[in-house]
């Protein structure tokens, strides 16, 4: 028989019995893991390595990477490198003002414009120290002295000419917290003072909900639409900011939880894990903590996990484990139909389905078969008995395509 006519029966066959069809199945994706440390200690490239296939990572967001470029400015700072650490400081630092909600992204915008300002005045970049004296201005928390003695010589004065016609700004949601500059100023509905569109920026953002960055000009009325937060990079990155196992940590886990746009992406369970020891230097190999949380019951699964001090591929596969063997809830174990029984005890019985089919009491396996699957079965044996005939009888070739 030809191959075509192969097909045709496979076809057929998958009709009739729908468990026995060939059919190209997805693979199942790989659980997510967050790699929860300081900031500045990156994941170590061999447990990368011996991980890869196994867990999937999420590239570094915003804080993730300004972090990175604090630890890259420090170094160029002590090494008169200033002029190459520059530009990506300032380029981190924008998307930390405009991505980040402003209380998570305190503790590093002061870092790294600090940082920024530092290495302008060094190279007498004033536009640069300008823009990090304008973002540490609105800072809460006390500055540096060798900070607090630099912006004085950057500190913009008051801009000659009347005042700019005032702004009002609304929010869908209403509520949300409207930032000029670097500066709080209130919540929506609010007023403010008008500014330029060149240099002011007025920044709208509402817990659970995206950031929104505009241009703050004069005289008008700014409306924005608030939509849901669904990036995985940067919720991870403030997810694995909170220490360890932390009530912070569980806290923002339960609130992605709660958003199905995000727990789809994550799927059923996140590996969250760090080193054992947080201060000094990271050592190879080094002693992990691990811990599994289940977005469906928005909860952490069972307790801390230790991982021994060893090799990569070793603590990978401690990882994994603790991923794949954290036990279910009893709830769930006593109604799976895959539940594991312990030694003897006996099996518990399934319940009695709902509705039984009372048409007929067949055991066979076409016994459910809906009546439109043998409509449409019958349809294609005739087409192929068709088929053979004229396969036998004619020399001419026939096509056709079947389409279920």
């Amino acid at each position: 028989m030809s191959a075509q006519m192969m097909r045709f029966w496979g076809l057929l066959l998958g009709m009739l019995v729908p468990s026995l069809a060939l059919a190209d199945v997805g693979a199942k994706p790989l659980p997510t893991a967050v790699w929860s440390a300081p900031l500045a200690e990156p994941l170590p490239s061999p447990l990368i390595q011996s991980l890869t296939g196994k867990v999937r990572f999420v590239a570094p967001g915003p804080i993730r990477s300004a972090a990175e470029q604090v630890v890259a400015a420090r170094a160029a700072l002590a090494n008169l490198r200033c002029a190459e650490a520059i530009p990506s400081l300032r380029k981190a630092g924008e998307t930390l003002l405009d991505e980040v909600p402003v209380t998570t992204a305190q503790p590093m915008t002061r870092d790294l414009f600090g940082l920024l300002l530092l290495c302008a005045d060094r190279i007498g970049d004033a536009p640069s120290a300008e823009r990090a004296v304008t973002v540490l201005s609105a800072q809460t928390e006390p500055l540096p002295t060798d900070l607090a003695l630099i912006m004085p010589r950057y500190q913009r004065g008051a801009v000659f000419g009347p005042p700019r016609a005032p702004v009002r700004v609304e929010s869908d949601p209403p509520g949300a917290t409207v930032i000029r500059n670097a500066q709080v100023l209130g919540q929506t509905p609010l007023v403010i003072d008008g500014g330029r569109v060149d240099s002011d920026a007025v920044y709208v953002e509402l817990a659970g909900m995206r950031k929104v960055r505009r241009p703050l000009g004069s005289g008008e009325n700014l409306f924005v639409s608030l939509r849901p937060e669904d990036r995985l990079p940067l919720l991870l990155d403030q997810v694995a900011s909170q220490p360890f196992g932390s009530d912070a940590q569980a806290a923002l886990l339960k609130e992605l939880a709660s958003t199905p746009a995000v727990a789809m992406q994550l799927g059923g369970r996140l590996l969250v894990f760090g080193p054992k020891l947080r201060e000094g230097v990271p050592v190879a190999g080094e002693s992990l903590l691990a811990r599994v949380y289940d977005f469906e019951r928005r909860d952490w699964l069972g307790p801390t996990g230790e991982v021994a001090i060893g090799p990569p591929a070793s603590q990978a596969d401690a990882l994994v484990a603790q991923l794949a063997g954290t036990a279910a809830p009893a709830a769930k174990l006593a109604v799976a139909p895959s539940a594991v029984v312990a030694p003897g005890a006996k099996p518990a019985t399934a319940p009695a389905p709902a509705d039984k089919d009372k048409s007929t009491g067949s055991k066979l396996p076409f016994a459910k078969t809906k009546w439109y699957t043998w409509v449409v079965a019958g349809g294609v044996a005739a087409l192929i008995g068709g088929l053979l005939i004229a396969e036998r009888f004619s020399s001419e070739k026939i096509t056709a395509t079947a389409t279920h």
